[in-house]
């Protein structure tokens, strides 16, 4: 009897602190944990896909602007038409190199553009990471407050146990 009393106060002790430990915490549904992870998840797969595209349509105009400027200066570098072998005149050096000028324009704007939109996915999805990683955080917490919920429920069902045995053995002994 000695020991069961000695054995429920130490599981009374045990279960006081887990129970101060896990006073004031939050005790979110795991469930709601779960979906806010699996919709954030989405959010940056989302995000990295749309930098994908980004990055290769920035690769595109680069290639694009870099052609137009070759062009530019191979025409303006040409008397005679390789094909033809016409004389290239003045004009038509000017009007191909107007019409790349307004290309490369184009270019750099879009490139210009694109590059702002990127920055800002980038750091849209830093700030999905670091939620995703807090929301992580959350889920770990609940998951050891319910841990330690069930060790709580444990123990009392434990005392309760212990609690019996006194009463059978007081039994026992007052029947003797």
């Amino acid at each position: 009897i000695q020991k069961n009393k000695q054995q429920v106060e130490n599981l009374n002790i045990e279960s006081i602190k887990l129970q101060q430990e896990i006073q004031g915490k939050d005790t979110m549904n795991l469930e709601v944990l779960n979906q806010d992870i699996i919709k954030r998840q989405n959010q940056i797969q989302t995000a990295e896909i749309q930098i994908r595209e980004i990055v290769k349509s920035l690769n595109t105009l680069e290639v694009k602007k870099q052609s137009s400027e070759q062009l530019k200066q191979k025409i303006t570098k040409i008397d005679q038409c390789p094909t033809c072998l016409q004389q290239v005149s003045e004009d038509h050096k000017m009007l191909i190199s107007s019409t790349e000028d307004e290309q490369i324009i184009y270019a750099e704007k879009d490139i210009k553009e694109k590059t702002s939109k990127k920055e800002a996915l980038d750091q849209e999805l830093q700030i999905l990471k670091q939620g995703l990683e807090r929301v992580k955080q959350k889920q770990s917490e609940f998951s050891l407050i319910q841990l330690k919920l069930r060790n709580i429920k444990e123990k009392q069902s434990l005392i309760t146990t212990l609690g019996i045995e006194d009463q059978q053995l007081e039994k026992n002994i007052i029947e003797f």
